[in-house]
């Protein structure tokens, strides 16, 4: 990560907005003598793939994706336009009043959702289900989450999973991401949400529960129990943060440890600068309750 001028940021901001094909950008700050300086920091956290567009080239703002008004920065990439969207509590409400169930307008379920380029190689034989479709008694969580009951789909975001086990492994963390009031049975009204950390902000996104499936199995994440959906929530919500499914295919696992946090990443080269206190630096961060994870290069041997 490197620093940059305010001058590089509008350059920057510009490049943005005549290519609709960003990196994001990451703000901060820092303190001298109690006044807060900004500063501005770049990097490949996420781009998104050639073929998606963000709905305005001015803003990541959607009606179900929205700032809740907690982060660090002071301005936000997902600042409300037009009229005041609905909150969870409203659309849950309103659909249990109607006696329906939720579509999400912005993530429906249609192929634009699935991918921009590629299909999966199931496709077109794809069938969006709701869990009380695929299976008795689904449960966002059966007896609690476990870094060992996520297993990866025919995506290739293995980088998520490793992430998503790494959340699995503290409660507290998982349940900022995942509010515990919500469920597949009380007041079950087919709407969810989730909380990211996104350009220095806490942001909820609102999805509905239709995945994608063949012959009755979800085709993407999912867990070793048949009825549990907590992990596959995520990555719909995720998938849906990020413009569909196939952006998802091929990232950092730093990247998604730091959306769910909102947390500073340190990452080490094992083969070039590890450093030679590194296992110390490893227990420290552990009984800091820190996530940690690792990667290898695949290769074809």
């Amino acid at each position: 990560t490197e620093p940059v001028t305010r001058k590089d940021v509008s350059e920057l901001t510009g490049l943005y907005s005549s290519s609709g094909d960003p990196y994001r950008y990451r703000f901060g700050g820092f303190s001298i003598g109690g006044y807060k300086m900004p500063t501005y920091s770049f990097s490949t956290h996420r781009r998104y793939r050639s073929g998606y567009q963000p709905k305005s080239k001015t803003s990541y703002y959607s009606p179900t994706v929205r700032d809740i008004g907690k982060g660090s920065s002071r301005s936000t990439a997902y600042q409300p336009r037009g009229d005041t969207p609905q909150t969870y509590e409203e659309i849950r409400d309103a659909c249990l009043e109607q006696g329906c169930l939720w579509e999400d307008p912005d993530f429906q379920a249609e192929d634009g959702s699935l991918y921009y380029r590629n299909p999966p190689s199931v496709w077109p034989d794809i069938q969006w289900m709701r869990p009380s479709e695929i299976c008795d008694d689904p449960q966002m969580f059966v007896e609690g989450a476990s870094r060992l009951d996520v297993n990866q789909g025919i995506l290739g975001d293995c980088w998520l999973l490793a992430a998503v086990s790494c959340l699995a492994t503290n409660d507290r963390l998982l349940r900022r991401v995942v509010p515990g009031d919500q469920s597949f049975s009380d007041n079950y009204a087919g709407v969810f949400r989730f909380h990211f950390w996104q350009y220095g902000r806490w942001v909820e996104v609102l999805i509905d529960d239709r995945l994608p499936t063949h012959n009755g199995k979800l085709i993407y994440m999912h867990s070793d129990d048949r009825n549990e959906f907590w992990s596959a929530m995520i990555e719909k919500a995720y998938a849906k943060l990020n413009g569909n499914y196939e952006s998802l295919s091929g990232g950092l696992t730093s990247e998604a440890l730091t959306d769910f946090t909102g947390g500073v990443v340190e990452r080490f080269d094992m083969r070039e600068s590890a450093p030679d206190d590194l296992f110390e630096r490893m227990l420290k961060a552990r009984n800091r309750f820190s996530l940690m994870g690792c990667s290898i290069d695949a290769t074809a041997n």
